[in-house]
């Protein structure tokens, strides 16, 4: 497992929880929807994001424990996907799209 990719899909998925602007974070999803996460749990969060764009609603930390608990998987570590200090749409999203190890 790569570490760095490991550290980088965490970011890029904290810029996803964080970003407010519906537009961007569209795009954002539509890119990254070929994406093969390393870890499940992040998988299961990915998904819970992308069916809150798919309908139109903000990303929330509740939104998405919802979107998870309801596809099974209650006992992810939410958390660390809403901690602060990450700012909107930034350098590790398009990071990540760029990766390919």
């Amino acid at each position: 497992m790569n570490a760095n990719r490991v550290a980088l899909e965490l970011r890029a998925l904290r810029e996803l929880c964080a970003c407010s602007g519906v537009p961007r974070l569209r795009a954002a999803v539509t890119q990254l929807r070929t994406h093969e996460s390393i870890d499940a749990d992040r998988a299961v969060v990915f998904a819970a994001i992308r069916e809150c764009v798919e309908r139109d609603a903000k990303v929330t930390r509740e939104a998405v424990i919802a979107m998870a608990t309801r596809a099974g998987f209650p006992d992810i570590d939410f958390e660390q996907y809403f901690a602060r200090g990450d700012e909107e749409l930034g350098g590790a999203v398009e990071a990540l799209l760029k990766r390919r190890d």
